[in-house]
């Protein structure tokens, strides 16, 4: 995915959707992300991207009955919202480019754990 992303830069200009901004805070939310979850041992499957139409890149994780995308927005602001197909449980979280993700955000991204048998 990053190299995805570092393939967009050359994309981005005023007439685009999508900034320099937006890509490099989807990196890092990625990276922040990995960080997170290399800590406990762990490893999150690699979403899908790609680019928005209100300055932002949106990744999307679909596994089953779940799924879960963050939209990061050239401001650094990140939207996720989640949704459980079978149950039709939904739920949104909205952060600003200062705040970090929560560990309601964490259990949800837990449910796409790389898993080596």
């Amino acid at each position: 995915m990053i190299k995805y992303l570092n393939g967009l830069l050359n994309e981005a200009n005023p007439n685009s959707n999508f900034t320099k901004n937006a890509i490099h805070n989807t990196i890092k939310t990625w990276e922040n992300i990995n960080l997170h979850f290399s800590g406990l041992g762990k490893q999150i499957k690699v979403p899908n991207a790609c680019p928005g139409e209100n300055d932002n890149i949106l990744i999307v994780w679909s596994q089953d009955s779940f799924y879960l995308e963050c939209e990061v927005f050239g401001n650094g602001k990140r939207e996720y919202f989640f949704r459980e197909r079978l149950s039709g449980n939904n739920k949104s979280f909205d952060f600003l480019e200062t705040e970090e993700e929560t560990n309601e955000v964490y259990q949800l991204l837990n449910i796409f754990e790389v898993i080596n048998d």
